[in-house]
């Protein structure tokens, strides 16, 4: 325990001692109780959680302080946020606006946390989404997909696309309007792969589950041949990224969008992928999603 503690509770107990009761004689008058310093409040209760958040905002906006003590400030807000109160109260401490400007930091470790903290934040939460919005939370999600060069913010911005796409259909169509979801597509060709690959191949199955017509974004020729030679010839990946990727390939092959043709591949492909699914890495087939496994027999029959 270092000096300052020492003090604290030293101070604490001589509060205690003459507060007291001295004597139950009730001849013997009883001086006034000294009003509790709120600081002890804090130290015996803990800070209320929105204080919390406050304080490590403080740190986080603030850019002379070292890069350490802003991503632990960052670590602290990013636990708190997980609680859907604390992702509500972030609006009424106004806290939005000094997150969403740490995408424009110049340390990438920063731009990362601003985006797994967003991420969090709205993770399941239509509340958080919206105040999110109010923000002008898409504006800096579409800068962060479009300029960014680290493939870990990208990463990251991802996440915040997988909450909105699994939360409403409406924003799966700002996402389209704004040309974020054609973008991160783009990403699905880079060689090497990029390492945001799984985390879009299972956004973009839902997305198109919810909105089939989002299909024609991967029909042009010999897009979805390209993923199969990126993505599963040339791949090394575990059970759960090719799964990932076939999920993708199968919903692609089997929308039916309103306008337009669904991707497609030559019936000597799926056959192909059905052979990768039934014998993954491992020999492990039981681990392959059968869901999967089923519909890529009847796109190789």
């Amino acid at each position: 325990m270092d000096s300052a503690q020492q003090l604290n509770l030293q101070e604490l107990l001589k509060w205690g001692i003459s507060n007291a009761t001295k004597s139950e004689d009730p001849t013997i008058d009883k001086p006034d109780l000294e009003k509790l310093d709120p600081k002890w409040v804090d130290i015996i209760l803990g800070k209320p959680d929105a204080a919390r958040m406050k304080d490590a905002m403080a740190v986080i906006a603030d850019s002379s302080k070292n890069i350490e003590d802003r991503l632990l400030a960052f670590d602290e807000l990013e636990l708190l946020v997980e609680s859907i109160d604390n992702a509500n109260d972030l609006k009424p401490c106004n806290l939005w606006k000094p997150l969403l400007a740490q995408f424009q930091d110049p340390s990438e470790d920063i731009r990362v946390f601003a985006a797994w903290v967003t991420a969090t934040a709205i993770q399941n939460n239509p509340d958080a989404a919206k105040d999110w919005i109010d923000a002008n939370g898409f504006d800096v999600l579409e800068k962060a997909v479009q300029s960014e060069t680290s493939e870990k913010v990208v990463a990251k911005a991802v996440n915040i696309v997988s909450a909105l796409v699994n939360m409403s259909k409406d924003h799966i169509a700002t996402l389209h309007a704004r040309g974020i979801l054609a973008k991160l597509a783009a990403h699905l060709h880079h060689r090497p792969r990029h390492a945001a690959s799984k985390r879009l191949f299972h956004v973009f199955r839902n997305a198109i589950d919810a909105v089939p017509n989002l299909a024609v974004l991967f029909s042009a020729p010999g897009w979805l041949d390209g993923v199969v030679d990126i993505h599963i010839r040339c791949t090394t990946e575990d059970i759960d990224y090719l799964e990932k990727c076939l999920a993708f390939i199968v919903a692609c092959s089997l929308a039916k969008p309103s306008a337009g043709a669904a991707p497609s591949l030559k019936k000597a492909v799926y056959r192909e992928l059905l052979d990768v699914a039934l014998n993954p890495p491992g020999d492990d087939a039981e681990a392959m999603d059968q869901e999967v496994v089923d519909q890529l027999r009847t796109l190789a029959a």
